[in-house]
C-alpha cells in the first residue's frame, strides 16, 4: 500500500481485512486504519461499504471465521464514530453519474457496486482508493 496526502477512500476489502485476523492483509490494513483514525493519512468511508462490510465480514462463504452480527455491527459503529475518517455519502446525482460510467465503461453485473463507489468518489472530489482489488478500479480514468 502506499500513502497518500489526499484524502484516500478506503474500499471494503481493506476494512474487511482490518477486522480479520486471519488475514494475510491484517496487519497493513490495521495499520492504515489506525493512521487514518490518528490523522496521519486522509480517509474516508461511504454507506456502501460499510454495508458490504457486513456482508462480507458476517458470511462463511466469505471468511474463515465469520463475525458475528452485533460484533459486526460494533465494528460500523466504530467507524462512525472516528472523527478523522470522514463519511461521505451519495448525492443526488448519484444515480445520473452511475449510469453515465456505466455507459461509458460497458459495465454489467455485480460491476456497478464498484461504479457507484467511484461516482460518490467523485462526487465528493475524491480521486484516490485504498483498495486489494486494483483491476475492478483500473480502467476508470476519473481516479487515480
Amino acid at each position: 500500500m502506499i500513502i497518500s496526502n489526499q484524502t484516500c477512500f478506503v474500499d471494503t476489502n481493506v476494512i474487511v481485512y482490518a477486522a480479520d485476523t486471519d488475514s494475510p492483509f491484517y496487519v497493513d490494513c490495521r495499520q492504515l486504519i489506525k493512521q487514518g483514525i490518528k490523522c496521519e493519512v486522509s480517509l474516508c468511508v461511504s454507506p456502501q461499504v460499510l454495508f458490504e462490510f457486513l456482508a462480507v465480514i458476517t458470511s462463511p462463504k466469505r471468511v474463515v471465521k465469520p463475525l458475528k452480527l452485533d460484533k459486526a455491527i460494533n465494528e460500523i459503529n466504530k467507524y462512525l464514530g472516528y472523527k478523522n475518517i470522514k463519511k461521505i455519502y451519495p448525492k443526488n446525482d448519484i444515480i445520473k453519474k452511475t449510469l453515465e460510467l456505466c455507459k461509458k465503461y460497458n459495465i454489467k453485473g455485480q460491476e456497478i457496486f464498484d461504479v457507484q463507489i467511484i461516482a460518490t468518489m467523485l462526487s465528493n472530489d475524491v480521486t484516490k482508493i485504498y483498495t486489494y482489488d486494483k483491476n475492478h478500479f483500473e480502467r476508470f480514468k476519473e481516479k487515480e
